[in-house]
């Protein structure tokens, strides 16, 4: 996805060898240098979550774009205790930056990890999803049972209304109705509507709270 996104031969990764499950690159857009952080579907980890905070905090200190490809299926529940850490790092460092933010949903977004990387309380610039991604701030088993426990009552089979639940309110365009993605597209208009974003933020200027 970074390389159909990015122009031909220009990504170059950073600590390829740590955390397999975020890649991070430095790139260029139309001739502008971007950031990538890109999840691949797995849930998040401790070590991913430190990788992709201090490569945020490289772009943000020289002022280049973040794209965050968000695919990310809650977090990994094996290590909370290190995960609740490392998390909060990264959903501080998301919020605070002030480089250009752009998040794009290519796969799911579930439980916290739809709240880190691609909801609007990630302070996002722009929050985009492709039209076949599942966007849920809850776990999809959870969000079945608390929406269709009548029907569950009843026997319907919970594959079925998952199934239901993904292409309803668990759909991007669920999200987008809410106001919680900017628009929803094909995944073949993804690098065209990126450049247009960077178009649209190459002037972007945050104020804040001066220092002491």
């Amino acid at each position: 996805i970074v390389e159909s996104i990015a122009d031909a031969n220009s990504v170059i990764e950073i600590k390829a060898g740590y955390a397999n499950n975020v890649t991070t690159a430095f790139a260029t857009v139309a001739g502008s240098t971007v950031g990538f952080v890109a999840f691949d579907g797995q849930a998040l980890c401790p070590g991913c979550s430190y990788k992709a905070e201090s490569f945020i905090k490289l772009c943000d200190a020289f002022s280049i774009p973040v794209i965050t490809i968000a695919n990310a299926d809650g977090m990994n529940k094996d290590k909370e205790a290190q995960l609740l850490i490392a998390v909060t790092k990264l959903t501080s460092t998301y919020a605070t930056a002030t480089c250009p933010k752009i998040s794009i949903v290519t796969g799911q977004a579930i439980g916290s990890a739809y709240i880190v990387l691609a909801g609007k309380g990630a302070n996002a610039d722009l929050a985009f999803a492709w039209d076949n991604s599942v966007i849920s701030p809850l776990d999809v088993d959870a969000s079945v049972a608390f929406l269709y426990n009548d029907r569950l009552a009843n026997g319907e089979d919970r594959e079925s209304l998952k199934a239901e639940y993904k292409e309803t309110i668990g759909s991007a365009f669920g999200a987008a109705a809410c106001g919680a993605i900017d628009d929803v597209f094909a995944p073949s208009l993804t690098r065209a509507k990126v450049i247009s974003a960077l178009d649209m933020l190459a002037g972007k200027r945050e104020t804040t709270i001066p220092r002491k």
